[in-house]
Order: C-alpha cells, then structure tokens, then sequence
C-alpha cells in the first residue's frame, strides 16, 4: 500500500481515481447504515445477572452502542450530506402576480393594520 500522501495525491490527480474513491465512500457509509440497524437491534448484553441474582441493565453497553450508532450516523452526514444529512427541504416554485395596484392596495392596509396596533399599545400602556 502506498502512503496516505500519496494515496490523496492519485485522488487530486485522477478523475478516474476520485470517481472511484468516492464510490468506495458511498458503500462504506451504506455498510455503516446498515450497521446501525444491527447494532440497535442487537440486545444480547443488555441486561446482567448480578451476584444476588436480579437482572440489571448494562447501562454501559446501551450507552457504547449509542456511540457506536451515533458515529455512523455522524460520519455518513459528512460523507453523503444530501442523503442522509438532516434538512428541510421545500420543493416547488411559487409565483405570486400582483398588479401595481393590488400591491398598493395591500401596502395600504398594511399601515392602517400597523398604525392601529400602535394606537392600541398606546392606550394600553396608558
């Protein structure tokens, strides 16, 4: 294997080697995905007996597969940001036409809806 030098240097310098890197990135964080499914499905240690007999929870072992589940999911939002980041997204286009003179009209009862609010707080503070 060569350094990791000069392993990004063949990445920088070849589209086809980049084409192909970054499909590797693509199928890992798809295995890392799928590892999270296993990983919190996976309650085996879960629980213990203690010396007395009763089951208690491995709270250590829950919390390491937290880790474990949220570092996947931490590193696929930074590899494939558009599939698995979280965002809200809007799709559509809106158009809104108004005439010079609906927009007028609108302006207009904006500052009488805004100069009466004002009068309002004014007599209430009084």
């Amino acid at each position: 294997m060569p350094s990791s030098k000069t392993f990004f240097e063949w990445i920088k310098s070849s589209h086809e080697i980049r084409s192909r890197y970054e499909v590797a990135l693509e199928l890992r964080v798809h295995a890392y995905m799928e590892d999270t499914i296993a990983i919190a499905d996976d309650s085996q240690h879960d629980t213990y007996r203690d010396k007395g007999g009763n089951i208690r929870m491995n709270f250590e072992r829950i919390a390491r597969a937290k880790l474990r589940i949220d570092a996947r999911m931490w590193y696929a939002t930074k590899i494939s940001p558009k599939k698995y980041g979280r965002r809200a997204q809007i799709e559509g286009n809106l158009y809104i036409r108004l005439t010079p003179a609906e927009i007028d009209l609108r302006v207009a009862a904006l500052l009488r809806k805004a100069t009466n609010d004002t009068d309002a707080a004014g007599a209430a503070l009084s």
